[in-house]
């Protein structure tokens, strides 16, 4: 499978959050920090990040994804483990390993990470909200088991 294979793109978007979801490919975007370390230990990777409002108040939200391939399963195994220690939640979806984490920033911005891990593949999700009650963890949940089911699909 290759990286750009693992990213739902702005249809899964919209399939997460509802049909009041308006979504735009940010195509400047770039991963920055802990993404670019990722993608340098990756053979391929695929990067995409949207933004886009949600509902009558047009409330502002951004999706990013990053989609990596390691060289072994036992690389991403290792890496997932790097990564996702921080977590505040651990589980399975379809076959994949998942962790979560939650950050809320000074201004009330809420930030959901999800980092979901299969076979040689690890791949990246965030979703950043002022407005968690309209935008909430319910969307990455959604991001997240269309990933899982794609990697297990992908895994035959």
């Amino acid at each position: 499978m290759r990286a750009s294979d693992a990213l739902v793109g702005q249809d899964g978007i919209v399939l997460a959050l509802g049909p009041e979801a308006r979504v735009e490919e940010d195509r400047s975007a770039a991963p920055s920090g802990l993404g670019e370390v990722l993608q340098a230990a990756a053979v391929d990777s695929a990067y995409r990040r949207f933004s886009g409002r949600f509902g009558p108040d047009a409330t502002p939200f951004a999706v990013a994804e990053l989609a990596l391939v390691f060289d072994s399963p036992d690389t991403a195994a290792k890496t997932f483990v790097h990564v996702a220690e921080a977590a505040h939640m651990r589980t399975q979806i379809e076959g994949a390993d998942v962790a979560v984490e939650t950050v809320t920033a000074a201004n009330g911005m809420v930030s959901y990470w999800g980092y979901v891990h299969l076979g040689a593949i690890i791949t990246v999700l965030t979703v950043d909200s002022l407005n968690p009650q309209q935008v909430s963890i319910a969307a990455l949940r959604a991001l997240v088991t269309q990933v899982a089911g794609r990697l297990e699909a992908a895994k035959g």
